[in-house]
């Protein structure tokens, strides 16, 4: 993975290393942390740093490894703004959520679409545009029959892995997310739910040598699909596993090694993270905030539980695995992505837990 994310993060194989082993230690702290008093937590260069209230947490905070920072709000005082925000939140307000490194609530208002949020002490309003989904525009380049099944032939042995194309016809061209296994042992891939027109609908996945081929159907039993504030997120079952391999290996593409998941964690901001998309390949950057709410589509639909960061992702990328060292953390939903253009990428991911929480999923073979 230190290799992978080399020159995605500006750094050498070692530093990238030393920045997830960081990491994984804050991680171990942040579950520990203290509820009262704590205002919230992020990282900084992989060092978990706490916004504290009060003397006698940030000493425990302190001891158990984590760096402490006196603020003036705490949690009950930003959720209450949060709310305040939610309550009178217009269709201009198209993303928000509690910035703990500012401790303040930050609303993303598009000016263009009318008025925002009146001014409120501890609330920041930046500008902003409503997020796009990342799906591509379905099966319009592609030859499919009558039946919904693209004509090509079997040749080798077929693989469902993180970072592939896969299809639902003629709806949508999007990623798949991570294979998953549920409860009764049955094999399926986690992806974006926008990428589900309809239940039991045939999906196809895209493997280098084979092009496209049925794996099976999304939204099995119609039951599979989260599409609001739970987050954007849905299953693609696989028909029959002995004609597909479901694999935790990533592509990180341009000649560079595979990255092996072997587990999941929660996101946290500023952590260093990764994802594979169909289109984009493999890009890295960074959490820029957890717990989000945002508007996406021409309908400007809402949906909560997301994390942003700033890396870009195009049309074609949605339902693409975020990595951060050897851990599943969400799949792509969409966002503002500039891509290049000097401008700052704004992109948004469901937490992975959450998705494997619903169904009670357990990723394939990892441990």
């Amino acid at each position: 993975m230190a290799e992978a994310v080399r020159t995605g993060l500006g750094l050498t194989g070692g530093e990238a290393a030393e920045l997830f082993e960081r990491q994984s230690r804050a991680g171990g702290i942040a579950a520990r942390l203290p509820r009262g008093g704590v205002a919230g937590h992020w990282l900084d260069d992989g060092r978990l740093k706490v916004a504290v209230t009060d003397q006698g947490t940030a000493e425990v905070v302190r001891s158990l490894g984590a760096e402490p920072e006196r603020v003036r709000r705490g949690r009950e005082e930003l959720e209450a703004l949060l709310r305040w925000v939610e309550e009178n939140a217009t269709e201009a307000v198209v993303s928000w959520g509690i910035d703990p490194t500012k401790n303040a609530v930050v609303a993303v208002v598009d000016p263009a679409a009318g008025p925002g949020l009146p001014a409120r002490d501890g609330v920041e309003v930046v500008e902003g545009e409503p997020g796009e989904f990342a799906q591509g525009d379905g099966g319009e380049s592609w030859d499919w029959d009558d039946d919904g099944v693209v004509e090509v032939g079997l040749k080798d042995e077929q693989k469902v892995r993180p970072g592939g194309g896969w299809r639902e016809r003629p709806f949508a061209d999007c990623t798949i997310g991570f294979p998953v296994r549920d409860g009764t042992g049955s094999g399926h891939f986690l992806t974006a739910a926008h990428c589900m027109s309809e239940e039991e609908q045939r999906a196809s996945v895209h493997t280098k040598n084979m092009g496209w081929q049925v794996v099976g159907k999304s939204n099995p039993g119609g039951h599979r699909r989260v599409f609001g504030e739970e987050g954007d997120f849905g299953l693609v079952s696989v028909a029959d596993e002995s004609e597909w391999d479901l694999s935790l290996r990533v592509e990180t593409g341009r000649g560079g090694p595979e990255v092996e998941v072997d587990g999941h964690l929660s996101p946290i901001q500023g952590q260093a993270i990764c994802f594979a998309g169909r289109v984009s390949g493999w890009n890295c950057g960074k959490v820029t905030g957890t717990d989000r709410s945002g508007r996406f589509g021409k309908e400007k639909t809402l949906l909560a539980g997301l994390f942003g960061t700033d890396m870009c992702v195009r049309k074609g990328d949605s339902g693409g695995p975020g990595i951060s060292g050897r851990k599943g953390v969400g799949t792509v939903v969409g966002g503002n992505s500039r891509c290049d253009s000097g401008k700052p990428d704004r992109s948004y991911f469901t937490p992975l837990d959450r998705s494997l929480e619903k169904w009670g999923l357990k990723l394939v073979g990892a441990r």
